[in-house]
């Protein structure tokens, strides 16, 4: 049931109401296998694609894991890799950047290599703000795991608040948020002692708000239920033995719109997840 209100609880000063979405761990290619010791499944998970879907709930659209991993041309069904935040190639953008514009936002990126923004301090900044009014962008960025060493970034995640000297964001591991703060730091070319740290070599990505849509216009879902019981993780279906799953999705105006427009309607939408998009198979007002 999708049902739409004018309320703004979701949207305050202090966290933007983004929704943590677990993310996928493998590309499951083999019907026969649909675990992680398949000889064909590409296990290099799915966190740049989990860090877009909660950002395009966030603005009101739902799109699949697996079909995000795929926007770029050169990730195709049978070789869709990792959707990286960084690149090496000079005056190219990185595969996340390309993707969240075909999707429709408006990203706009932080590069630590950029001599025109070192330092983690002017990066937190950036990102708080990018997290305030009139943004309220939530940012997907490179951390680095427990016992690495100074990297680019193992991982991508989803950060939803600035806080003193570090952030809150989503790993896409547990719903529970999480923390990294500067304090946490290593000393340079020392292993991470915290679960996460921050790169010194910071990519990150702010994602706004699609250029296309206002204020007045703008939706958010989350997903409420699932029929698979599992709310927080899309079924993953590159494995051929996964069921389809009706998802139940909240909707919310987060701004201020005239009672008159909202009293009294109710939208009703589910989605079954049979292939590599969402089909919308009823939705009545």
């Amino acid at each position: 049931m999708l049902q739409t209100s004018s309320s703004s609880s979701w949207v305050t000063d202090k966290l933007i109401g983004i929704k943590c979405r677990l993310q996928w761990d493998c590309n499951f290619r083999d019907t026969n296998c649909c675990n992680e010791n398949c000889n064909s499944a590409i296990c290099d998970g799915y966190c740049g694609s989990a860090s877009l879907q909660e950002s395009l709930l966030y603005y009101g659209a739902y799109v699949s894991q697996g079909l995000i991993r795929r926007i770029v041309s050169f990730n195709d069904i049978n070789s869709a890799q990792d959707i990286l935040i960084n690149t090496d190639q000079p005056n190219t953008k990185p595969d996340f950047e390309i993707t969240a514009e075909l999707l429709g936002l408006d990203p706009h990126p932080w590069y630590a290599l950029d001599k025109k923004k070192p330092g983690l301090r002017k990066f937190l900044t950036w990102a708080t703000n990018e997290m305030k009014p009139p943004n309220y962008a939530p940012v997907a960025m490179g951390v680095v795991f427990q016992g690495s060493k100074e990297g680019i970034y193992d991982h991508i995640v989803t950060a939803i608040k600035g806080i003193r000297n570090g952030l809150w964001f989503y790993d896409h591991y547990r719903k529970k948020r999480r923390v990294v703060r500067l304090a946490s730091m290593p000393a340079y070319n020392s292993p991470c002692c915290s679960v996460y740290c921050l790169s010194r070599k910071m990519y990150a990505v702010s994602l706004r708000k699609p250029p296309t849509v206002s204020n007045e216009t703008l939706v958010r879902l989350k997903v409420i239920a699932t029929s698979s019981g599992w709310k927080f993780l899309e079924p993953n279906w590159t494995c051929a033995s996964q069921s389809p799953s009706i998802l139940t999705l909240a909707a919310q105006v987060p701004y201020h719109i005239p009672s008159s427009a909202t009293s009294g309607k109710k939208q009703y939408i589910a989605i079954v997840l049979e292939t590599d998009q969402a089909s919308v198979i009823r939705n009545t007002n």
